[in-house]
């Protein structure tokens, strides 16, 4: 049996203003040298990243396409976990950004972003997850 997550919050934050935002995450001089099994990266915070990314880069192409200005786009994930299960039971995404925008634009532009983002609807709804071992 796996032993359960420690922490009981794991929290990632991202700025989507840098476009080096995952080399400086994960400390790389560019995302091609990249290699996660050489890393202190775990695989939980790549799940809280991609949730956290795809999220906002659904934001920002919603407002770029309605005309919206909005600047210094930040993003954090936090995870719960679970009290007795190895998983996290809850997901949060706070989103900040400067923007004239009203506060009914503002709502819309998180229901497109919870919408639009392939990740946390995967995460929300769940997915069949095939196993097999190809040898």
């Amino acid at each position: 049996m796996l032993a359960p997550v420690k922490e009981e919050k794991r929290t990632v934050s991202l700025s989507l203003e840098d476009e080096k935002w995952l080399s400086k995450a994960l400390n790389a001089e560019e995302i091609k040298d990249i290699d996660i099994s050489d890393m202190k990266v775990k695989a939980t915070d790549l799940m809280l990243m991609a949730l956290g990314y795809c999220f906002g880069i659904t934001i920002q192409a919603y407002t770029n396409h309605k005309g919206y200005k909005i600047e210094d786009v930040k993003i954090e994930v936090i995870g719960e976990k679970h009290p007795k299960e190895n998983r996290y039971e809850r997901l949060s995404i706070n989103v900040s950004f400067k923007s004239d925008l009203t506060e009914e634009q503002i709502t819309r532009v998180m229901e497109i972003g919870k919408r639009g983002c392939t990740v946390g609807n995967t995460l929300e709804k769940g997915a069949i997850i095939e196993k097999k071992y190809i040898g």
